[in-house]
C-alpha cells in the first residue's frame, strides 16, 4: 500500500517511503546514494540507474542537479531556474540556445514547452509571483544565505550526472542528438 501526500490545494506532493521487502532490500547495493527531496523525505538511488524514484527526486527538489549535469551533457551550460517572489526554487531546467530562436529546454521528463510552462505558473503564482534566472554549472548560488538554496535540499550533482546516458538512452533529448 502506498500513501500519497497532497498539498493544501490537492495536489499530489510525494509519497511516504514504504517498507523494503527482503528482496528488494538485497537490490540495494552498496554503491546506492541517499537523496533529499523537497518536503525532507529521502530516496535511495543507485548511480546510472534511471528508475521511477531517480525520476520523482529529479522533479521534486534535486532539478538543480539534474539540469546542470544534463546542460553539461548537451554541451550549452545554461540551466534556468524558475523562481518564487520569496526566490525559493519552483523548478530547473536544462536548456540549450538555437540561433535565432528561443531554444529548447529540459527536464527528467524530456523537452519541456517553455510557453506552457509559464502559463501554468501565471495560473498557480501569479503573473508577479515567479520569475527566472540564467545560471552556468559555475555560477549558481546555491548558499541559503547570499543565493536562491533557501529551502532546497542539498543538490547532489554527482548522482544526476550518473543518469546521463540513461536519459540518452530513453531518447528525451532526441532532437539535439544526446
Amino acid at each position: 500500500m502506498s500513501v500519497y501526500l497532497q498539498n493544501a490545494d490537492g495536489k499530489l506532493a510525494g509519497s511516504l517511503p514504504q517498507q523494503k521487502s527482503a528482496a528488494e532490500a538485497e537490490l540495494v547495493s552498496a554503491d546506492t546514494v541517499t537523496v533529499e527531496i523537497a518536503g525532507g523525505s529521502t530516496y535511495e538511488l543507485t548511480p546510472g540507474v534511471l528508475n521511477f524514484d531517480a525520476e520523482w527526486a529529479f522533479q521534486s527538489g534535486q532539478c538543480i542537479a539534474f539540469a546542470s549535469a544534463l546542460s553539461k551533457r548537451i554541451g550549452s551550460d545554461d540551466i534556468l531556474v524558475y523562481l518564487r517572489e520569496d526566490r525559493s526554487v519552483i523548478h530547473a531546467l536544462a536548456y540549450m540556445p538555437i540561433d535565432g530562436g528561443e531554444g529548447v529546454a529540459y527536464d527528467i521528463d524530456g523537452m519541456m514547452d517553455l510557453d506552457w510552462y509559464e502559463r501554468e505558473l501565471n495560473d498557480k503564482y501569479g503573473a508577479y509571483g515567479w520569475s527566472f534566472e540564467s545560471f552556468t554549472p559555475e555560477t549558481i548560488d546555491l548558499d541559503s544565505d547570499t543565493g536562491i538554496g533557501a529551502g532546497l535540499p542539498t543538490q547532489n550533482f554527482e548522482i544526476a550526472e550518473s543518469m546521463m546516458d540513461a536519459y540518452a538512452d530513453l531518447g528525451r533529448c532526441d532532437a539535439i542528438g544526446v
